[in-house]
């Protein structure tokens, strides 16, 4: 019994401790589970997160999980697919599909690039990527999808392989054109290369010709110059003064042509230099003056006090435009017409100031039509075989391009048969002192009581200007007669007129007329009397004299003549010190008288020798003429001289050569330092700066001026400009 009870314990042990074992296996089993339901979890939260679609399927191939990425893409969710077959793979890609199957059971992953349908229908390109997993025994559980919708980037791709191959189709075309480009600049500069020996061989053609027709040219017109100083038959002077203006047309015509040239090829260049304006204005419009007083034209100007006078520019060009538009000025106003010019401030900067050139006359005009097209170049108002006025038609057109190279502009008005209005603007650079200090008379004569009388109101106002701004008492009357009436009547009062100045030519009394009444009455004859006049006719101022004027002046009217000439007289022709002042006069050029002075002349051709020599002893020089450079370089060696007049082009040695071998340390000529002033018909650019680099110190075109001759001498020899004798009681002579 005892036996029977420990056995059935002993079973009953046991089977309590199987119990237990398996419940305690069952209990490792239950957290296994859950470890695995909390990792499966995990891992579904994580696949959830992901942005890309991910499917995981069973070993039968169904559907066990899918992302919401998988939904947002496709369509399906989890709940219509789970444990079922997706059939979203389209015809075409199925054999690629299987492929890829077949690889995940033998090596456990692949990836490749595929296409598959949407739930409704829309067909994606993927990018995919796919494996097996495993249990933690290894086996085999599964496999798992992750598709990465990639069809935007395949239209990207496709999108820049079309954009590749148009590129590549525009690198072969441009590879043709680089090829026909390289062809075409290879031809460009060839005939780049034959253009610019064309524009050397032009240049050259010009230079050569200029130095053909202006070497002619200087012995026509320096020749007529002296012939019209020395004859006074009228008959003679007629002819020869239409010589003398045909040759300065045909010179005129010559320079725009140059100048045109010049323009086209973009050599035209412009000088900045010390130059007083006042000056260059006054002497440009003096020389225009005589072709206005031939046609009877009354030519005034006005130079405002503000505007400065010493500036920094190029005076030459400059002047060319005046005497562009002033000079058709004159050419368009028929006789007893007027022509103003006023300069005037526009705009003053601590270092610059742009001035105004008013040209106002009262000729022909035109129409709008025409204005519009003046400027252009060769444009003729009237282009007809029957035109009245002759030119190129060049000259506006040169003097707007000048214009815009100094900083300024040119503008026009007109109305046809009223007349014409020409302004135009320059900008100038500011010498330290710009505005020029003019003298002051003595003090003896401030005050002093002074008649005006004019028909032109704007030559009163000009006169009357001057006077007030040097002290004068003035008073002003365009009525010859009247004015009559008023030195009588001032002559009783006691507050007598001290000078009169009068213009010649008005209506009812001209000036003469008016002098011979003054003289004629005991009250007025001690007034002192200048006559101005636009007519200058050579001999007049001898008539005057014996009518009893005491001055007599040619206008336009130069501020610094009127003082001087008024100074003169009031001062009975002697300066404070007594000794004879001169003052500069048309007709006293044989007076001039600089004896002290040697020059030498290097110039070979005869004509241009004998025009030189009569211009030289006119003026009182001496002067010694080599009609070569190697001539004028021994002549250096033996003698001293002042200065040197260098022609440029000769036999034997040129005046460059010359002028170089005098400058050289191993010259032998007396003095190394001598001034050299280049004499040349050539008129290029190129041919100022080849003067200068050769050892000149300055440079003059042919036809060779008188004027500029002297002022260019003068001003290297740093002495007083030759002057011709002043007006005075005992010897008065006509300008």
């Amino acid at each position: 019994m005892m036996n029977d009870t420990k056995k059935k314990s002993k079973k009953e042990k046991i089977s309590e401790d199987g119990a237990n074992a398996v419940i305690s296996r069952l209990r490792e089993a239950e957290k296994e589970i859950e470890r695995l339901r909390s990792f499966e979890k995990r891992s579904r939260s994580v696949l959830d997160a992901l942005p890309n679609s991910i499917v995981i399927y069973d070993t039968k191939g169904k559907v066990k999980h899918l992302n919401p990425a998988f939904t947002n893409t496709f369509g399906w969710t989890l709940d219509e697919l789970k444990g079922k077959k997706i059939d979203f793979v389209p015809d075409n890609c199925m054999p690629e599909t299987l492929s890829a199957i077949q690889q995940v059971f033998h090596i456990g992953q692949t990836e490749f690039e595929t296409r598959r349908y949407t739930k409704n229908k829309k067909i994606l390109d993927m990018e995919i990527s796919c494996g097996s997993y495993k249990n933690d025994k290894g086996d085999f559980i599964g496999t798992f999808v992750i598709l990465r919708d990639i069809t935007q980037k395949k239209k990207n791709e496709k999108k820049i392989n079309k954009l590749n191959k148009k590129l590549l189709k525009r690198a072969k075309e441009l590879e043709a054109l680089n090829s026909n480009l390289q062809e075409a600049v290879d031809y460009a500069m060839e005939m780049g290369r034959k253009a610019e020996e064309a524009s050397r061989a032009k240049s050259s053609f010009l230079a050569n010709m200029s130095h053909e027709i202006r070497t002619p040219m200087n012995g026509v017109i320096g020749m007529t110059n002296i012939l019209l100083d020395e004859h006074n038959s009228p008959e003679t002077r007629d002819g020869l003064e239409t010589i003398k203006r045909s040759a300065e047309t045909l010179l005129t015509i010559l320079n725009d042509i140059l100048d045109f040239s010049k323009i086209e090829a973009g050599h035209l260049d412009i000088e900045a230099i010390d130059f007083n304006l006042r000056n260059m204005v006054e002497e440009t419009l003096v020389f225009l003056s005589m072709r206005s007083h031939e046609k009877g034209i009354e030519l005034t100007y006005m130079f405002d006090e503000e505007v400065p006078s010493l500036l920094i520019g190029d005076p030459t060009r400059v002047r060319q435009i005046l005497m562009n538009l002033v000079g058709n000025a004159v050419k368009f106003t028929d006789k007893g017409g007027d022509i103003n010019i006023r300069i005037s401030l526009v705009e003053e900067k601590e270092k610059q100031v742009i001035i105004s050139f008013m040209i106002k006359d009262t000729g022909i005009g035109m129409g709008k039509e025409d204005t519009e097209k003046l400027f252009q170049s060769f444009h003729q108002v009237d282009a007809s075989t029957t035109r009245k006025y002759g030119g190129t038609g060049l000259g506006l057109a040169i003097s707007k391009h000048l214009c815009g190279l100094m900083g300024g502009d040119i503008r026009v008005e007109s109305q046809a048969g009223k007349g014409s209005i020409f302004t135009f603007t320059i900008l100038f650079e500011k010498q330290k002192q710009a505005l020029e200090k003019f003298k002051s008379p003595p003090e003896d004569l401030k005050g002093k009581r002074v008649l005006i009388v004019d028909d032109n109101k704007l030559n009163l106002e000009i006169l009357e200007g001057f006077l007030v701004r040097w002290g004068f008492f003035v008073e002003a009357t365009t009525d010859s007669p009247h004015a009559v009436q008023m030195c009588k009547l001032m002559a009783k009062t006691n507050l007598p007129f001290d000078m009169i100045i009068t213009d010649y030519q008005m209506p009812a009394m001209d000036g003469a007329q008016l002098g011979r009444i003054i003289r004629a009455n005991p009250d007025t004859t001690h007034i002192k009397l200048i006559m101005l006049t636009s007519r200058g006719l050579r001999g007049e101022a001898k008539k005057m004299k014996e009518i009893g004027f005491d001055g007599y002046l040619s206008k336009p009217i130069r501020r610094s003549q009127l003082f001087d000439t008024i100074i003169l007289v009031f001062s009975g022709g002697k300066k404070e010190n007594d000794a004879p002042e001169d003052i500069i006069t048309k007709y006293r050029a044989k007076d001039i008288r600089t004896s002290q002075i040697k020059i030498l002349v290097a110039e070979d051709h005869p004509v241009n020798q004998k025009v030189i020599e009569r211009i030289l002893e006119r003026l009182g020089f001496q002067y010694h003429i080599s009609g070569d450079g190697l001539k004028a370089l021994e002549e250096l060696e033996k003698n001293h001289y002042d200065i040197v007049l260098m022609d440029v082009q000769m036999p034997v040695m040129d005046g460059y050569e010359c002028a170089s071998r005098i400058r050289s340390e191993k010259s032998k000529v007396l003095n190394r330092d001598i001034p050299i002033i280049a004499l040349t018909a050539h008129a290029m650019k190129g041919d100022m700066e080849k003067c200068l680099d050769s050892g000149m110190n300055d440079y003059t075109t042919k036809p060779v001026n008188s004027n500029t001759l002297i002022r260019k001498i003068t001003g290297l020899l740093k002495i007083k400009e030759p002057e011709k004798k002043s007006i005075d009681k005992d010897e008065l002579k006509a300008y």
